[in-house]
């Protein structure tokens, strides 16, 4: 069950471990914090280990941070930032020179924690660690006792039958979520693994573990497949289940605003007047939408590290060409941490429009942006006329559009 479930879960973030010197005796039992705290962690690459295949992500309690400017072919890299739970989770994740994708994860605190990884093949595509100080691996069974109760429910309670099922699909399916048919059968299996956990987590409901696992790998708030009941019955779980002490915390508030905000909150469509914003440039320009009335806006939703965006940036500057200034402004919404990286490759590329850097989210919150590359383009009236769908190309899609300004 382990490995199916595991699939899963790589799956979804898609959309014997090594040497540790400490265990768990027992669950995960920490106060919850409302103020902002600070981690330090330093690691090291072991040679078995490309530097410059290695990026790392962070879950601060709100969202999940990736760090691509840690791509700097270090050994040895140190991350300090800021995070809203009492512990913070932080992922190191590779590519093989085969092209195979391997991860580990950590919880930390704010002491300073550090380890050593290590790239050692195996059917999970786990990453080995050693020298672990003041980190807890969320996926070792020796170290972390939390997940070793997980993993010992589901092997008694899991079909074995399914989940070869869920194996096989999997497999003969990698990329499903470019089919709507496809997606369904998908959505259908992960419910049923996301029921198990619940299950699961009803006996843990005290453990932070617990707690934190629901947050990052069975909250379903994107709604994969649309589906506002499936939602509705994940928050119930939430708000009944664990205690107010996680729930009533910055962490445990963040995550029922997220579930709230999509199901009752009403999507954003062509048609629509588009959300007022009030945004301060990468250059300190102050720019507001109500000041382009008379002229058409394109949003820019991307990040340097994002492949797919920065494939679409030729067709962002032919528009810039086509386009004058005048008749139709240009606002890009960065995602990116690291602004010397982006401003960087704004002046390489020759990235001549407006630049926010959307650092806190807001702006991806505002207009309910779930992945990246995205665009919107608003009228003179300030009414929203496209929106990217995220199946079909903008290349495609949107020069139609743009033909028909006035």
């Amino acid at each position: 069950m382990s490995k199916t479930v595991f699939m899963f879960t790589i799956a979804v973030l898609i959309a014997g471990i090594a040497n540790a010197q400490r265990t768990i005796d027992r669950p995960l039992k920490v106060k919850i914090i409302n103020t902002p705290k600070n981690f330090d962690i330093t690691l090291t690459l072991d040679s078995t280990i490309d530097p410059k295949r290695v990026w790392f992500q962070y879950y601060d309690g709100k969202n999940n941070i990736l760090l691509p400017d840690t791509l700097t072919g270090k050994r040895v890299v140190v991350i300090r930032r800021e995070f809203y739970s009492e512990m913070a989770s932080f992922t190191v994740n590779y590519l093989d020179s085969a092209k195979h994708g391997y991860r580990f994860e950590f919880l930390i605190s704010d002491k300073p924690a550090s380890f050593t990884v290590k790239h050692i093949p195996n059917e999970e595509h786990l990453l080995s660690y050693t020298n672990l100080k003041n980190a807890i691996p969320t996926e070792d069974s020796v170290v972390n006792k939390s997940w070793a109760h997980r993993v010992a429910f589901m092997k008694k309670y899991s079909d074995p039958k399914e989940n070869a099922e869920a194996d096989l699909f999997l497999k003969q399916n990698t990329e499903f979520y470019k089919s709507d048919s496809l997606k369904k059968v998908f959505a259908g299996f992960m419910k049923h693994f996301q029921q198990l956990d619940m299950d699961w987590m009803k006996t843990y409901r005290n453990d932070y573990f617990s707690f934190w696992y629901f947050n990052n790998r069975v909250a379903d708030v994107s709604g994969f497949d649309g589906d506002k009941a499936h939602l509705q019955q994940q928050l119930d779980f939430y708000r009944n289940t664990f205690p107010t002490k996680f729930t009533n915390s910055v962490e445990g508030k963040w995550m029922i605003k997220k579930f709230e905000d999509r199901i009752h909150g009403i999507p954003i469509k062509t048609g629509d007047d588009a959300p007022i914003f009030t945004l301060k440039t990468i250059d300190g320009k102050k720019i507001n939408l109500n000041q382009f009335k008379g002229k058409y806006v394109l949003l820019d939703f991307w990040a340097t590290w994002c492949a797919p965006c920065m494939a679409e940036m030729p067709f962002i500057k032919d528009i810039r060409k086509k386009y004058p200034p005048e008749k139709l402004a240009i606002i890009g919404i960065s995602d990116d941490i690291n602004s010397k990286a982006m401003k960087e490759v704004i002046k390489k590329e020759h990235m001549t429009w407006f630049h926010y850097q959307d650092e806190d989210k807001t702006m991806r919150e505002l207009y309910q942006v779930s992945a990246i590359p995205m665009l919107f383009l608003i009228d003179k009236t300030g009414k929203l006329l496209y929106k990217s769908d995220l199946e079909h190309s903008d290349a495609d899609r949107l020069p139609q559009v743009l033909s028909t300004l006035n």
